[in-house]
């Protein structure tokens, strides 16, 4: 991805759709995630590329893509830099907020319970699908940047809580679940693809 050309395409993407929320989350976000991420790209790249894989998931609907790109601009802002339930919700709205506050793991300083986090996610329909673009991409920049242990615990987890909650999501929300389906078996092509990626590393002894 070029991460400029595509940052511009996007935000003038959402200027032309009218989501007021995803361009003041855009705004607000970029000025949190200047730093780099482990695999070198600008660490607002992560959402950027979440956000324009969101933006080809079917039906959803325009206001609803609106809500969904605010929170994925968002969605680390709360863990990262403690920004708080109620700046968000003044920002984008309490739905937006709201679902930020699910992908959490840490509000304010305090952990979020593992199996809480996973719970909230499933039974919230926008949570799910952001959780699983961003998963997503988790997996499809983690070779190269992370250790192989670190690889395949995340590739553990992906089997453990993701892709169950969009199962469970695909059958408890159906008018998303060709989202479900497609992040579904996006996140299970990118695993079957790095444990070949493993395999062969172990064969050649790297």
């Amino acid at each position: 991805m070029n991460y400029e050309k595509t940052k511009i395409a996007l935000y003038y993407r959402m200027i032309g759709k009218g989501y007021s929320k995803a361009v003041k989350a855009f705004n607000f976000a970029q000025k949190h995630h200047t730093n780099l991420r482990k695999d070198g790209q600008p660490e607002f790249s992560h959402q950027v590329w979440i956000a324009n894989y969101a933006v080809t998931l079917p039906n959803i609907p325009d206001d609803v893509m609106d809500i969904l790109l605010a929170a994925i601009f968002l969605h680390d802002v709360m863990e990262d830099y403690h920004v708080s339930f109620e700046t968000i919700s003044e920002l984008c709205g309490p739905e937006v907020a709201r679902i930020v506050f699910n992908l959490s793991k840490v509000y304010l300083g305090e952990k979020v319970d593992e199996t809480l986090y996973f719970s909230r996610i499933a039974e919230c329909p926008l949570s799910a699908l952001a959780k699983g673009c961003d998963r997503l991409h988790n997996l499809s920049s983690m070779v190269g940047a992370f250790t192989i242990e670190k690889q395949k615990e995340y590739i553990e987890e992906s089997e453990t809580h993701h892709i169950p909650f969009l199962k469970s999501a695909r059958k408890d929300f159906a008018e998303y679940e060709l989202a479900y389906e497609n992040l579904k078996l996006s996140l299970q092509s990118r695993i079957s693809l790095i444990k070949e990626i493993h395999k062969a590393f172990e064969n050649t002894g790297d």
